[in-house]
């Protein structure tokens, strides 16, 4: 974890001026542990995510990455969790958990995989964000990564807005039994609001 963020600490300024980030509600990061999640467009979104906090993430991220040598490289320093989207990866699942407990950020982006240039909206969220935040009795972070036509890319306008953490008490009693899909649907909403108002 030392060389990641001695990586990071490299590549923030860098990856902020060549994507012209602009980071808005830094003061809504909470201290550490938390769930920071957002929507998902592009391989760099780890990154801009990244580069936007105090805190470095332990990101999941899906195992077919694996088998690129480089791409290997990277999970193996930063402690990326590979998982199985296929079925119930228990073995991610038990990494996510005990990277939270360990006072450790987990980075979760809940939409499963990349929609390029395709607004996000709270039901494209899969519900293993909530199962993972209500086992953790976790805070959680939205972060929205905003961009022209949905697609981050180099020397175009990226709006990061971190919003309110919303703690564990939140969003596990929005009704009397809430279920994990209506959770995650809760929870996503938040990042989708920029969108909403675009």
């Amino acid at each position: 974890m030392k060389l990641y963020n001695f990586i990071i600490a490299i590549l923030k300024y860098p990856v902020k001026l060549l994507f012209r980030v602009k980071v808005e509600g830094k003061e809504n990061e909470p201290d550490t542990p938390y769930i920071v999640y957002g929507n998902h467009s592009s391989y760099v979104d780890p990154v801009l995510v990244t580069v936007a906090l105090k805190a470095n993430p332990v990101w999941m991220g899906k195992r077919e990455l694996m088998k690129y040598a480089f791409l290997r490289w990277i999970f193996k320093v930063t402690g990326s969790i590979p998982i199985n989207r296929e079925g119930l990866d228990t073995n991610a699942l038990r990494k996510c958990l005990a990277t939270v407990k360990e006072g450790n950020c987990l980075g979760i982006f809940p939409q499963g995989t990349r929609l390029r240039r395709i607004k996000p909206t709270p039901q494209q969220a899969h519900a293993g964000l909530a199962f993972i935040a209500a086992m953790a009795k976790a805070t959680v972070l939205p972060v929205s990564i905003v961009t022209k036509r949905n697609q981050p890319g180099m020397f175009r306008k990226t709006r990061i807005i971190i919003h309110k953490p919303i703690p564990y008490e939140e969003y596990s009693s929005i009704s009397k039994s809430p279920s994990k899909e209506e959770i995650t649907e809760y929870l996503f909403s938040k990042v989708c609001e920029p969108f909403d108002s675009n």
